[in-house]
């Protein structure tokens, strides 16, 4: 099994702060962002856009040298960095779960954007034997 993601809560109650720690950016949690290449600030006059979007889906994810990854309407491309620290949703998803100061292991599901965070169960004592 990987590695969960810890969510780090400090703070006091009344004064929370929550971070999200990676074990490592897989494919699971890596963050796509929109392509800057394909969708410059301003398009030239006339552009075909629905041409240029057939040519994308053609294109089978790798366009200028870049892997794309068709995502919400948008072409978008991957990033290094892990979706879950940066999702909108994590903070009050995380404030949600009513966790105090400390490490604690979260599982977590995507929708339309946001991230929701999931306690882990922690790991049960081992029972004694020795009578």
């Amino acid at each position: 099994m990987a590695e969960s993601h810890v969510l780090i809560v400090t703070g006091t109650e009344s004064d929370r702060e929550y971070a999200i720690e990676c074990p490592g950016v897989t494919a699971l949690c890596r963050m796509w962002v929109e392509c800057e290449t394909c969708y410059p600030r301003q398009r030239p006059e006339g552009f075909d856009y629905e041409a240029w979007d057939e040519g994308m889906h053609n294109a089978d994810g790798m366009v200028h040298g870049a892997e794309h990854n068709y995502i919400d309407g948008l072409w978008m491309t991957p990033t290094d960095r892990c979706f879950v620290s940066w999702a909108e949703g994590m903070v009050e998803s995380a404030a949600d779960l009513g966790l105090g100061p400390g490490r604690h292991p979260v599982d977590y599901e995507f929708d339309e954007g946001f991230v929701y965070l999931a306690p882990l169960a922690a790991a049960l004592p081992e029972e004694r034997t020795d009578g």
